[in-house]
Order: structure tokens, then C-alpha cells, then sequence
């Protein structure tokens, strides 16, 4: 398959980021032989405060969470194009009904449209094995990366992994850390621990959206679907 002559004017470097972060992480060495839970951080990503007082790391083997995320969003439309119609596609084919997660989060109740609520997974925990070795989310990755929408339509890594958590996990098996501040980009959110936070200052000149709750907007359907670290 020639990529260059169906993404058009799309960024190639992005596509080829989204793919690693959907589909291709946990096959890394350091995930796929060495460690059990990976924290994803972006080199533009920032930790507010306040310091972390036990490790992320054992909370979620303790408690026995898969998976761990920050911050919720809405993708805009023209990035998902087609991906809802191959997750219903993949379903169908699988005999697998949409979980109830898929239902409360996935769907707008009022039109029974894709609600595009994502996790926003530049900061995320994860048990590095559940991407790699359950079934049903290797078939579905496999699903994605065959569909090529990644350069096609610039599916984002979010919405991919978004689908496969709520409709493949089990809802105590996925945790929202509000206890800890982020800062990505120009989206934050503050630590619950804190009355407020401070942006990095090189940052502070730009416009900036605040995810109250970690939420955005507030309404998002995954706002606080998840049990939640205060």
C-alpha cells in the first residue's frame, strides 16, 4: 500500500506517532520483556503538583487496575471519520455486543450518534500485556492498523485506544487519577488536592483550557464514569 498517496497533505511523522501509541508500544522490549505497567509522558507534558507520596505503579497492581488515565476529551469529528463504522463493523463480525460502558459513553443517548469522548491518553498507566496478549483488543488493534484510517483519515491514537477500553475492559479494572496536576500542550488540570495550579511559565502567554475535574467539556459522557483517585 502506498501511504504517501492516500494521506494527501496529512503529517506523516503524526501518523506514524498515533500508530506507535495505538498499536505499537507494547511490543517494545522494555514493555513487552521487562516491565509489567508503563506511564506514558510526552515530552511536552508537565506534572503540577503535588508530589506523588506512594508509587503509581503498585496502586495499580494492587488494586488490580489495567488501566489508569488523567483527562478526558472530545475528538473533533473529522478525525474519527469512518472509525466508528469499523468499531460497529468489528463488533458485528466478532458476534460481540456493545458493553455497557460503550453504551453510556460511546453513545449520545439523544441521537444514538458516536459521542467522539476520549481518553486523553498522552499521560496513561497501563499493564503493558493487556495490549498485546487479550484477544479481543489484539484483533481489534489488528483491525485498525489493516483499515489504514490512521493515514487515511488521521485517526488519532486516543480514539482507538478509547473504544478498545471501554468496550474490552471492566469498569474497576480502569481508574481516573484526580489527585495528580497535568499540563499538556495548552490543556491542565489540577490536582483535587489543590486549590490551584501554576502552568509552566514559558507557557503562561498562550491561551490555555482548563479540564475541570480533568474533564472536557464537563459533560463529557466519560467525566466521571470511571471510579476516580482523589
Amino acid at each position: 500500500i502506498s501511504i504517501k498517496s492516500k494521506i494527501g497533505d496529512l503529517r506523516l511523522g503524526y501518523n506514524h506517532m498515533c500508530k506507535f501509541f495505538a498499536i505499537m508500544l507494547p511490543y517494545h522490549p522494555l514493555i513487552s520483556s521487562t516491565f509489567t505497567f508503563y506511564l506514558r509522558l510526552d515530552y511536552h507534558s508537565y506534572l503540577l503538583g503535588p508530589p506523588l507520596t506512594y508509587d503509581l505503579f503498585d496502586h495499580m497492581q494492587i488494586n488490580q487496575f489495567q488501566y489508569a488515565f488523567l483527562m478526558v476529551s472530545t475528538d473533533e469529528l473529522k478525525f474519527v471519520r469512518e472509525l466508528w463504522v469499523l468499531f460497529q463493523e468489528f463488533l458485528n463480525d466478532s458476534c460481540i455486543k456493545p458493553s455497557s460502558a460503550v453504551k453510556k459513553t460511546q453513545i449520545t443517548a439523544a441521537t444514538g450518534l458516536y459521542s467522539q469522548a476520549v481518553v486523553f491518553n498522552n499521560f496513561e498507566v497501563s499493564n503493558g500485556s493487556l495490549w498485546r496478549n487479550e484477544p479481543r483488543i489484539h484483533a481489534w488493534l489488528r483491525k485498525v492498523d489493516n483499515a489504514q484510517g490512521i493515514y487515511m483519515y488521521r485517526w488519532g491514537d486516543a480514539p482507538i485506544r478509547t473504544l478498545a477500553v471501554t468496550q474490552f475492559l471492566d469498569d474497576n479494572q480502569v481508574l481516573k487519577f484526580r489527585d495528580i496536576g497535568y499540563f499538556h500542550r495548552r490543556e491542565y488540570t489540577c490536582s483535587s488536592r489543590m486549590h490551584s495550579c501554576s502552568i509552566p511559565s514559558y507557557h503562561r502567554l498562550a491561551s490555555h483550557i482548563v479540564y475541570r475535574e480533568g474533564c472536557h467539556p464537563y459533560s463529557n459522557p466519560l467525566c466521571h464514569y470511571y471510579q476516580e483517585k482523589i
